[in-house]
Parts: structure tokens; sequence; C-alpha cells
């Protein structure tokens, strides 16, 4: 999320930080299900809110100076900068690239690059798995020492790289399902249910349980 040089975007990423922090600190299995709870609202709103914010900058911002003219040298460059893990919102932040709907206007008019961005987002995947390794081993930031010289737990960065890797590792499962999508060992590899009626409030489930019970709707929908 880019936040540099936004005061409420920043203020809300503070805010998320608290919230994590108090998921780790939270005794109960009740407590903590209600700070996780907060904690996924507060994140999403700030999610909602970051993109409204580029939205309404690509509209009432003219796009002075960004190539639209087709470039195998940039379209390159585009997927490398995938490939590597880099966003394409961030991508097309930097001055000599072009705009996003005109990346979006090659794919569609140039099925080669079409191809070529495709196979950069499979590639993100093995990138971000790379990137988890790597926050997981950084502990850097793990303990704290305060002004006696005392060293203690910091939960605030144990929380936050704990979010930065199930973001990565839910963004490289649907990126690429069958490498990195989650597994349920134990199970065969067809499972037959039949329900006749069943209702669901998804606002009671977790991130995690939406996305499965999504994923065994649509499995249902494809046996139909």
């Amino acid at each position: 999320m880019a936040i540099k040089g936004n005061k409420a975007a920043e203020q809300n990423l503070a805010a998320i930080d608290d919230l994590a922090g108090q998921v780790i600190a939270a005794k109960t299995r009740a407590d903590k299900k209600e700070a996780r709870r907060a904690y996924h609202r507060a994140d999403e709103r700030a999610v909602t809110a970051e993109l409204t914010r580029s939205a309404d900058q690509a509209v009432l911002s003219p796009q002075r100076g960004r190539p639209a003219k087709w470039s195998e040298d940039l379209a390159h460059e585009i997927c490398v900068r995938l490939s590597r893990g880099q966003s394409l919102n961030r991508i097309c932040d930097l001055p000599h690239m072009p705009s996003i709907p005109t990346v979006w206007a090659w794919a569609r008019e140039r099925p080669d690059f079409f191809s070529a961005y495709m196979r950069a987002r499979e590639d993100m995947a093995h990138t971000l798995f790379d990137q988890c390794i790597d926050i997981a081993d950084d502990m850097s930031r793990d303990t704290i020492i305060d002004e006696l010289g005392n060293m203690s737990s910091n939960p605030t960065a144990v929380a936050r790289a704990k979010l930065q890797i199930d973001t990565r590792m839910r963004i490289a499962g649907k990126i690429s399902p069958k490498v990195y999508g989650e597994r349920i060992d134990g199970v065969a590899g067809q499972v037959n249910v039949q329900v006749n009626s069943v209702t669901v409030d998804a606002r009671q489930l977790e991130p995690s349980q939406r996305d499965a019970l999504r994923q065994v709707l649509l499995a249902a929908k494809v046996q139909d």
C-alpha cells in the first residue's frame, strides 16, 4: 500500500499496527477472535480508502508525459518487474512508465504481451514465496530494548511480519494454486457432500474461512 506523504494512510497503518498488537496480547480465545475481527475490519477500510484515493488520482490527474505508444523495451521491463514481485501500481507510478489503462490496452491488443504478462504473474508467486522465507528469517525487529537496556519481545513487529507472510502466501496461492494453494492432508481427491439446505452468515467467518467456503461452492457449481 502506497502511504508515503499521505498522513491519513499513515494514521490508518499505525492503528492497524496497534490492533495487530492487541491480537497478540489477547488472553482468551473469544478476545483473540474479536481482536482479529477488528484488525481485519480496519485493514479492509484502509485498503478501500487507498483504492479510492488511487482511483481518484488516476481520474483527476492528467497523465501528461506518459508513454502511450507500444514499446517492446517497456513491455519487457514491466514483465521483469512483475516477476520480481513489484505490483503493477508501483510499476506504473514510475515516471517513465505508461499508465495502468495503457498497460491493459497493450494486453488486450497484443496476445504476445498478454502471454508474457501472465507468465510474469506466475513467476511473481515464486518471488512472493521466497520473500516469505526472508521475512520469517529476519529477526532484527523481534525484540526491543528500553531506556534501561532491558530486552523484551516486540509483538507488533511479529504480528506485522505474520501479516506480511500471510498476505504473500494468500496471493501466491491465488496466482499459482497448484503450487502454493492450501491442501487438506488426509482427504481423498474427491469428496461428495449432499446438503439439502444450509444457511451461513459469511459476516461471522474469518477471511480464510470465507475463502475456503468460496472454493467449496465453486467446486459444487462445477460438478453441477
